[in-house]
């Protein structure tokens, strides 16, 4: 039983430092200001690691997780993008092109994750595959809570005038994201007890009294893509006046973050979360409490001037020059309008000033591609009874991402997130299990 836990303590750690390495600045604050590239050499290291510590272990063929179908869509796009980079790299090579190991680096990540998975729970006995999925998001709800928790005391604390966010400025060298948006953009990081980052300016007076809180992150919009999807997944692993709480919890967090494509995106999505579980007529651990405090918090900001800044910040964002919206759409226009057969191809970044233009004909199906796998499997869960929090998950996931839709194949969290959804599809389809009327079986 101990060699049991202390295994999925070294598991859950090498999950969390996976699907955090580029949406959270744990990696860089704890071994140091090191490249991004470095710091993937080091988890993928890690991580193959863990791979073949578990691999000895090995009690049974793990292949009762995915069958060779599922292990065949899950792995078999990323296999086709490393044959067109290959084709790429050798035969229509560009000016300012990426070097093909970190293309090799950037498609390790889902291969890593699926013999990870495969590995750990190989060397365990058999369990009921609610159980595994329960096993795998754990780590990143802890994780996901634990940021939203620290976010919240350290508001609270200057709330209340035990401590000024001012007097905590972020040392420099710390990260390379908060150095650059520094220089780049004029960005002032504070790190009040170095428990929170938070971003010296204001977008809405009420909301950012002490600054714009990014969790852990360099941005908000990281920040939120990162943990909003734990929002749903909490669902599974609390219930009642716990649940209540915690959901609470993640809404006060979005909105002292105050992330333009998270706001424009949670609020409706939250919306249709509860027309699904009204359709799936599922009873749902979200309590009558809940809707009580959402209607007192929905009173308390309409009797305030929350509602006019909010709007004002929304139009100021999204329709002034060089906003969020005039900024995602220019990454949208550089995947549907390729000038050419192979181009840049996918990895490349249009960032302003990078000389990037081209994603090629071939990078534009492939990023289709990607895109359709993730929006068939978000329709299997949204269509479950037992998954459809896992489904609206993925689509805040996928929708968020169309923000910078050209860094969902280099983040390790997006292979994360299309992992999950591919595993409660099959759950959904092989095994008929409605959660939450079998919360004490599948939870034990």
């Amino acid at each position: 039983m101990r060699s049991y836990k202390l295994n999925y303590l070294f598991f859950s750690l090498l999950m969390i430092i996976f699907i955090s390495q580029y949406h959270t600045l744990i990696l860089p604050l704890l071994i140091g200001n090191f490249p991004s590239y470095v710091i993937h050499v080091i988890i993928a290291f890690l991580l193959l690691i863990g791979v073949l510590l578990f691999y000895s272990q090995r009690k049974h063929n793990g292949q009762y997780i995915f069958s060779q179908k599922y292990s065949t869509i899950y792995l078999g796009p990323f296999l086709m993008l490393l044959l067109i980079e290959l084709i790429r790299t050798a035969f229509f090579p560009k000016i300012n092109d990426v070097e093909l190991p970190f293309v090799l680096l950037y498609l390790s990540s889902p291969f890593l994750l699926y013999f990870l998975v495969y590995s750990y729970f190989s060397s365990i006995q058999k369990m009921h595959p609610n159980k595994i999925f329960l096993m795998l998001i754990k780590p990143y709800v802890w994780l996901c809570h634990l940021i939203v928790f620290l976010s919240i005391f350290v508001f609270m604390l200057s709330f209340i005038g035990i401590i000024n966010p001012l007097d905590y400025p972020m040392k420099e060298n710390l990260t390379f994201w908060t150095d650059n948006n520094a220089e780049t953009l004029g960005s002032r990081y504070l790190f009040p007890l170095n428990l929170t980052v938070i971003l010296d300016t204001v977008r809405i007076p009420f909301l950012n009294t002490f600054g714009i809180f990014c969790g852990l992150s360099h941005e908000p919009h990281i920040a939120t893509l990162f943990i909003t999807p734990a929002f749903f997944f909490s669902i599974y692993l609390f219930k009642n006046i716990k649940l209540t709480l915690i959901l609470c919890c993640y809404v006060f967090f979005m909105l002292i973050a105050t992330s333009t494509t998270n706001l424009l995106i949670f609020f409706p999505l939250l919306i249709f979360w509860i027309f699904l579980k009204r359709k799936h007529n599922t009873s749902s651990p979200f309590s009558i409490w809940g809707i009580i405090i959402i209607l007192i918090l929905l009173y308390f900001i309409s009797s305030s001037e929350i509602i006019i800044q909010l709007t004002d910040f929304l139009n100021a964002k999204l329709y002034s020059q060089g906003g969020s919206l005039d900024y995602s759409q220019s990454f949208l226009k550089y995947i549907i309008e390729p000038k050419s057969l192979f181009g840049y191809g996918v990895w490349k970044i249009p960032y302003p000033h990078a000389n990037v233009d081209d994603i090629g004909f071939v990078g534009m199906i492939s990023m289709f591609g990607i895109f359709i796998l993730f929006f068939k499997y978000i329709i299997s869960n949204l269509m479950n009874k037992s998954f459809y929090p896992v489904g609206c998950a993925g689509l805040y996931f996928l929708l968020h991402s169309l923000k910078i839709p050209q860094l969902t194949l280099i983040y390790p969290y997006t292979f994360y997130i299309l992992f999950i959804l591919i595993l409660c599809s099959r759950l959904g389809t092989k095994i008929k299990v409605n959660y939450y009327e079998n919360y004490k079986i599948t939870n034990r």
